[in-house]
């Protein structure tokens, strides 16, 4: 409810920042697909033919598909550690010392560090609670589990051809408070499983899940992996909507009218004032946001002052 406010709000002041501004891109406004724009306008690629790579967004590094795309004394490899830090495509790097590679990696004579296949003479054995298998391990899930504690990167561990141990094998996965080990059920590579809200009496999440539901109003249909239900307004689960630091939600699960969780919205036909400078209280305007707010002011159709041109 509250993103549909936002959403109509920023389209009502990019409409006036759009106009008399000129045509220029050089002093564009950022877009990275035509969905940053307006609906009339697309996103224009400020690259022009034969340019050096760019240097990525938040890494620091030039970009680049392969060494021939980088400088003179300098590979096409990752900046990353195993926490996912660093950056998301390849980039322009010094070539590797043994030094500079991570656990689990050797420094290879292209100078980039790649990961040791854990059967490889003198690699590293896999981490705790995985065993060293690549003719299984294509098919080993690199999800993160839930039912016990994962402390190595799954798809690290995968690539270097580990698989995880079960909860019922010898140094395998230690399941978690609320979890049994009982692979034949389990939903996760670890062997684990919730253990069901009707044998422990609680949910995994208390607070907005229930296990024996007390109310007969509606309720999202989604369950916790315990059988455990969401709650509605009426066991619990609060309304919120904030607005200009007023919380608008208030709970009327019988009203036909109230959200899956049985909440609803004041409106601007029941307090004053509640439309923001530039709006007008109407609610029965198809327009009209979730607190029955329409916009009355806007740009004309016009150049703009940013990569998003209109459509020609």
């Amino acid at each position: 409810m509250l993103g549909r406010f936002r959403l109509t709000l920023l389209l009502g002041v990019a409409a006036l920042v759009a106009c008399g501004n000129g045509s220029d891109l050089s002093e564009a406004t950022p877009c990275a697909s035509d969905t940053d724009c307006l609906a009339t306008q697309t996103c224009l690629s400020m690259e022009s033919p034969g340019e050096r790579p760019t240097v990525v967004a938040g890494c620091g590094y030039v970009a680049c598909a392969s060494t021939a795309d980088c400088d003179e004394g300098k590979v096409c490899g990752s900046v990353r550690d195993w926490s996912g830090a660093g950056c998301s495509t390849p980039v322009c790097v010094l070539p590797c010392t043994a030094a500079t590679c991570l656990r689990d990696e050797a420094c290879r004579a292209s100078g980039i560090c790649e990961l040791t296949r854990c059967d490889e003479p003198g690699a590293p054995a896999c981490a705790e609670h995985w065993r060293c298998e690549p003719a299984m391990a294509a098919a080993e899930p690199v999800v993160y589990i839930r039912g016990a504690d994962e402390s190595y990167a799954p798809d690290m561990a995968r690539a270097r051809g580990c698989v995880r141990v079960r909860c019922d094998e010898a140094g395998g996965y230690v399941c978690n408070q609320g979890w049994i080990c009982d692979p034949v059920h389990a939903m996760e590579a670890s062997g684990c499983a919730p253990r069901p809200c009707a044998e422990s009496g609680h949910c995994m999440d208390d607070k907005e899940y229930i296990c024996m539901p007390t109310s007969t109003a509606k309720r999202p249909p989604a369950r916790e992996l315990t059988g455990c239900a969401q709650r509605n307004c009426e066991e619990g689960h609060a309304c919120t909507y904030d607005h200009d630091g007023m919380n608008l939600a208030y709970c009327d699960a019988a009203s036909p009218l109230a959200d899956a969780f049985g909440c609803r919205l004041h409106g601007c036909d029941e307090l004053p004032n509640l439309c923001s400078e530039g709006y007008r209280c109407d609610p029965e305007d198809p327009a009209a946001t979730d607190i029955g707010c329409v916009l009355v002011t806007g740009g004309g159709g016009g150049a703009t002052n940013g990569r998003c041109a209109e459509r020609g």
